[in-house]
Formats: C-alpha cells, structure tokens, sequence
C-alpha cells in the first residue's frame, strides 16, 4: 500500500508540474492545455473526488474535446475525451448532449480504418445513448452494425460482442420487434453469465437485460 500510494503522490506531482507548463504555455499551445485539463479531470475523478461528479466532468470533457477539434483535431485523446463525456453525461441525465459527443466520437473513428472494434465500441456507446432517449430505430441501425464489426474482429463469443448484443435485443424491442429483442438479449446475457459469472460486468448486463424486459 506505501509503495501504491507513493506512486500516487508522484503522479499527482507530476501532473502538476505539466498544468503549470501548460499554462504558460497556453498562449502558444492550446493542445497542450487541453491535455492537462482531461488529465487532471480523469485523475480526479479516478480518485472519487465528490467535486468532480458527473456535471462537471461531462462539462469539462465536452470542453476538451472542442478544444482538441480546434487545436490539435487528430490527436486519439480527442476521441478519448469525447467517449469519456458521453458516459458522463448519461449519469448526469443529459442523454441529448450525450448524443451530440457520440455523433462526434462516430465520426472521428470512421476516419480510422485501421481501428475496427474502436468504431464498434463508439456505434455501441452512440446505440446506447439511443437507447435512453428511447430512439429504436437509429439505436438499431447502430448496434447493428456494431455486432457485425465485433465479431468479424473479436469473434462471435467475445465478452464485447455479447454485451453490445444485449443492447442490440433492446433496440429491436424500441423498433417494434419485442420478441425477437428480448428473445436476442436473453441469449446474450446467459453467453455473458457462461464466462463472466460472479463478475460487475455480469451483474451491469443483467441490469441491461432487467431495462429490455420491462419495455
């Protein structure tokens, strides 16, 4: 545990060494300021530190991402910060933003060829936002293609297709199809509770599989 926190300290050190550069240098190279914002906002919250709940973190994240589109457009922690923001701004119970970040989060990985599953993972993390704001169709159109790009590149049984297949069966079910959704999410789930029994990842796609049912 001393050996763990001394490495903290030296992080927390570190990083403040890097946001008083980047503030100087902040006249010259935004990119640079925006990069210590998202780090000091990822740091702290991986700390659970009760200032940095889920608005401002959404807020902070939002801004960090404008800041790399104007700045410094190509750099992978734009598409970071944007994935990072969605999530946030769900807890935060603004699903239309949410959608606005993932409309861009989209965007930026369908200019990566090369990333397959990381354009999955934003279809999957936009059809989810769809999915909250009770959107059957685009949700469906998303996931969708998602199942089909996780398992060309991570296999039929891999943990993140059956998880996205879970959402998948609900976005059936918003788009007029509740049988064959629910009937598609429960498969899923039982796939996930195979290799993942006991784990917070089953329990959080058991809580998916309780929304689908309920719809």
């Amino acid at each position: 545990a001393a050996f763990t926190y001394a490495r903290y300290d030296r992080f927390e050190q570190w990083l403040r060494e890097y946001e008083h550069e980047a503030q100087r240098l902040a006249g010259q190279n935004q990119g640079l300021h925006a990069t210590a914002i998202y780090l000091r906002t990822r740091w702290q919250h991986w700390q659970r530190d009760p200032d940095y709940g889920p608005g401002l973190v959404a807020d902070r994240m939002s801004e960090v991402e404008r800041m790399f589109a104007q700045h410094d457009p190509v750099t992978p922690l734009r598409a970071h910060a944007a994935a990072f923001g969605i999530n946030a701004l769900l807890a935060a119970g603004r699903p239309e933003e949410a959608l606005e970040l993932a409309d861009v989060l989209v965007g930026l990985e369908r200019r990566r060829p090369d990333a397959p599953t990381l354009l999955a993972d934003a279809l999957s993390m936009r059809g989810l936002v769809c999915v909250r704001l009770r959107r059957g169709g685009p949700a469906r159109a998303d996931l969708d293609e998602a199942t089909t790009l996780y398992e060309q590149h991570s296999g039929r049984e891999h943990f993140l297709t059956l998880q996205n297949q879970v959402l998948q069966g609900h976005a059936w079910v918003l788009d007029g199809e509740p049988d064959a959704g629910l009937a598609h999410a429960r498969l899923a789930a039982e796939g996930i509770s195979r290799k993942r029994a006991g784990e917070t990842k089953e329990a959080m796609v058991l809580t998916w599989l309780g929304r689908t049912e309920l719809d």
